[in-house]
């Protein structure tokens, strides 16, 4: 038996990657050959994965597929096709309503990807989910055999040494506050912006790839531009980059109304970031009673808990032991000793699949 694991696109430092490639590690530390197959490579990773293409000649029915689901693309609509038992882990999909006016043909993959769904798992064998958020969808879609996962962390890459030349470019007097995550629709930018227009002596630091999202990218740099905030818009950076910008952080803030798990959450626990966020979507569960959240997202309410933050020195030490706390409960889960478990109940499956 093999295990091989399906992405519609890889990248460095994407929380869906990230999660592969420790899987795979894991698998071949198991013993079981894994590769991983994705539609769309860039030419960094092209020595790491193997095109979509080239996965029929691993499809046997006595492998195991894991499909990392969310959005619709070529080959999660062929997955009824595939002969291996399927697990999916579904990441969540956008709803597309975010998209309709910035990038049309996102918004059509993001509709395809939830209206796909329970046409594909009548095929799957196992569904996985990182919340009890997504796990809703799966249940909705017509699975039966359903786990909520944490979302694997690789604190190896917390380590590397903070970069030095963005330490210093931020090391100056004003607060700062850190937005992480691709820049997209969902995440609301443009709210953290007039947020921190309300915070004197503060600086915006936003930290996340612009693809498939330029409009929006230019409509929060014109919000920023008229209400006069200091933004700097970091784009994708390297881990290095990214551990020095958690460094200078006085605080992360989310704004985002949609998240089926929100890694940077977990990773400002680390660096002892105090957390405020809006309560939707997965980010209470991720949170798990770390973060400052808020369901009132008016800017002058959301600017007035970050003032308190920062200006109370109890709360930021109570912030910091209840989200030590919250990632300590995270990473103590035996994640590998239940993907195995799942494995091996797969293994013993019949596998569901369509004549080709």
């Amino acid at each position: 038996m093999e295990v091989h694991q399906l992405v519609s696109s890889i990248a460095i430092g994407d929380a869906i990657s990230n999660a592969a490639f420790s899987l795979q590690e894991l698998f071949r530390k198991q013993g079981y050959a894994s590769e991983i197959f994705a539609e769309q490579i860039p030419a960094e990773l092209t020595s790491q994965c193997k095109h979509i293409g080239r996965y029929l000649d691993v499809d046997l029915t006595e492998n195991i597929l894991i499909a990392h689901y969310s959005i619709a693309s070529m080959g999660m609509v062929t997955l009824p096709f595939f002969k291996a038992r399927k697990i999916l882990f579904y990441h969540n999909v956008t709803p597309y309503k975010y998209w309709i006016q910035i990038n049309p043909l996102a918004a059509f993959h993001c509709l395809r990807g939830k209206s796909d769904l329970p046409k594909i798992t009548p095929f799957i064998n196992y569904g996985v989910a990182f919340s009890d958020f997504s796990l809703e969808d799966l249940r909705k879609a017509g699975l039966a055999n359903l786990k909520r996962l944490p979302l694997q962390m690789k604190l190896d890459q917390y380590k590397i040494q903070p970069d030095p030349l963005t330490l210093q470019s931020f090391s100056g007097s004003e607060k700062k506050i850190l937005v992480v995550g691709r820049i997209a629709p969902n995440k609301k930018v443009e709210n953290a912006v007039r947020v921190v227009s309300m915070i004197p002596n503060s600086r915006l630091i936003i930290a996340g790839s612009t693809r498939d999202a330029a409009s929006y990218y230019h409509s929060i740099r014109q919000v920023a531009q008229k209400l006069k905030v200091k933004v700097d818009f970091v784009g994708h950076i390297s881990q290095a980059e990214l551990n020095a910008l958690y460094k200078s952080a006085d605080v992360l803030l989310v704004m985002s109304e949609h998240e089926g798990f929100c890694v940077p959450i977990l990773e400002a626990f680390y660096f002892g970031v105090p957390v405020v966020a809006f309560a939707s979507g997965a980010i209470p569960e991720t949170s798990n009673g770390g973060a400052l959240l808020f369901t009132d997202k008016k800017p002058e309410v959301v600017a007035a808990l970050i003032k308190k933050v920062l200006d109370d020195p109890e709360l930021r030490i109570q912030l910091k032991a209840a989200g030590d706390n919250a990632l300590r409960q995270h990473l103590e889960f035996p994640l590998e000793k239940e993907v195995m478990r799942i494995i091996q109940e797969v293994s013993k499956m019949q596998p569901l699949y369509q004549s080709r």
